[in-house]
């Protein structure tokens, strides 16, 4: 059974006509919406609401990101899937199920979104997707990214087929490494080069290892470079800075970690960048972010208008000893940080949050949420602006992903 379907306002069932919005039939693959324009711009977000056992969530769809996203038309669809839509928007978006390893193709056509393919990579080996793991790099070209397996699977968005897979040797030269996973992070599809950061993590994800690094896919040859790194530990972000330049981020996790629970950690960076070359790591950047606020931990980076934006522990905020579980705590603060002094300041519009975030690229502007859990409700930043961070997007849910699709 399909259980995609178009809703109003988090409404799903079989036969739902609310207002303009007609959806008939649980099976069926396509439905029409006065709401969904036939020409013209178009965005999807995708917003979680959960449960105590289950979640859902509803592709929103609306010409702009500044639209009544609550208002919006929506297909419902199990779970929390992974929104995905090609670097030049053609009217298509996907979707990597959580439930099965089945990737679903949806087009918007004269008003109308339909789903039209589904691909499965279970005959490829793959049992459930991991989160991050999934980029379209060409209209004919998209890849899995199943690092804990060291390998990569290719599918094509055109045929929805599985066209291939190759390996990808992650080495590993430190003992104390042995028992971790390879965790792959959002990709970063940028000058010809599929770019994946990841970091070492335990099965429970309660320990992290010291090396991480960035594996580097040629799209036209899928010619892999690894470059693993011992000096920064739980690398988690790569972005295109104002300068042109690829740069790499520890995560907060790794940052309260190395305050808590593995004060062996050896954190001396929470900044890298790709080398001119893109054949790695550049060996003559590294930048310590730690001493922003006295030792407060550090990570996170997001790339902003002219500047960076890091997340920095509060350490007023909760009550000493630091613990791994304040990574989880709303005291971390983001920072606006200069490119070139390596010095900054709070922002003070945005209030503390936890440790984790979720960052989207859409238009050329870097959006990360603001996620209220009481309320179930997000505020997307945009931190593209050339004043500073921006509220625009606001949807009930968590917000999972965003794109622009036609």
């Amino acid at each position: 059974m399909n259980k995609s379907r178009l809703t109003q306002n988090g409404v799903g069932a079989c036969l739902v006509v609310i207002g303009a919005l007609v959806a008939v039939g649980c099976d069926d693959t396509s439905a029409t919406s006065d709401d969904i324009p036939a020409t013209g711009p178009l965005h999807v977000v995708s917003s979680s609401i959960f449960s105590p056992d289950t979640a859902t969530t509803f592709l929103r769809i609306a010409p702009s990101l500044e639209a009544d996203f609550d208002q919006a038309p929506a297909i419902e669809v199990p779970g929390v899937p992974f929104l995905m839509a090609p670097p030049e928007p053609d009217g298509r978006f996907y979707v990597a199920l959580e439930e099965e390893p089945t990737i679903e193709r949806y087009e918007v056509e004269d008003g109308a979104v339909v789903r039209t393919g589904r691909v499965s990579l279970a005959a490829a080996g793959v049992g459930t997707f991991t989160s991050f793991s999934h980029a379209i790099v060409s209209p004919t070209k998209a890849y899995y990214f199943g690092l804990d397996q060291e390998r990569v699977v290719v599918w094509d968005p055109e045929s929805m087929t599985v066209t291939g897979e190759f390996a990808v040797n992650i080495p590993f030269d430190d003992p104390q490494m042995a028992g971790l996973i390879p965790y792959a992070q959002l990709p970063l599809v940028h000058d010809g080069l599929a770019i994946v950061p990841f970091a070492l993590y335990d099965g429970s994800v309660e320990r992290i290892g010291q090396q991480s690094g960035v594996v580097l896919i040629d799209i036209e040859t899928d010619t892999v470079v690894v470059d693993v790194d011992s000096r920064c530990a739980s690398i988690g972000t790569a972005t295109v800075a104002a300068d042109g330049h690829v740069y790499f981020g520890s995560t907060p996790f790794g940052g309260a970690a190395a305050a808590s629970s593995q004060p062996e950690l050896v954190s001396d960076c929470a900044l890298r960048r790709l080398s001119p070359d893109g054949s790695g790591f550049d060996d003559e950047f590294v930048a310590d972010l730690r001493g922003l606020d006295e030792t407060a931990p550090t990570g996170g980076l997001l790339a902003g208008a002219r500047d960076f934006y890091v997340k920095v522990f509060d350490e007023t905020l909760v009550s000493p000893p630091m613990s791994l579980f304040d990574y989880f705590v709303s005291a971390w603060r983001w920072w606006r940080i200069d490119l070139e002094s390596m010095t900054g300041a709070p922002v003070t519009a945005m209030p503390p949050s936890g440790g984790g975030y979720r960052y989207h690229t859409v238009d050329g502007r870097t959006f990360v949420d603001e996620y209220d859990e009481e309320s179930q409700r997000s505020v997307m930043w945009s931190v593209s602006e050339p004043d500073g961070p921006s509220p625009v997007v606001r949807v009930l849910g968590f917000v999972y992903g965003m794109a622009r699709v036609r």
